[in-house]
């Protein structure tokens, strides 16, 4: 059964365990790349973590410059 299969057929389980199981597969493809590109997957993680707004900040983002919502 792929990721794919368990999100068709839903379930509590199936939502619950899908994103984390995603993350932690793509955590292991990213240890397998080259160092160089490695490192510029984990530059672009750490920008998309710290700068990209979230939730009760995303609201306020938009407030602040709707034009870019």
């Amino acid at each position: 059964m792929t990721m794919s299969d368990a999100d068709e057929k839903g379930g509590l389980l199936a939502k619950a365990i899908g994103p984390t199981r995603r993350w932690r597969e793509y955590k292991a493809r990213v240890r397998r790349l080259p160092p160089d590109h490695c490192a510029a997957v984990e530059a672009i993680e750490q920008y998309m973590m710290h700068f990209v707004p979230t939730g009760g900040d995303r609201d306020a983002a938009h407030r602040a410059a709707p034009e870019l919502a």
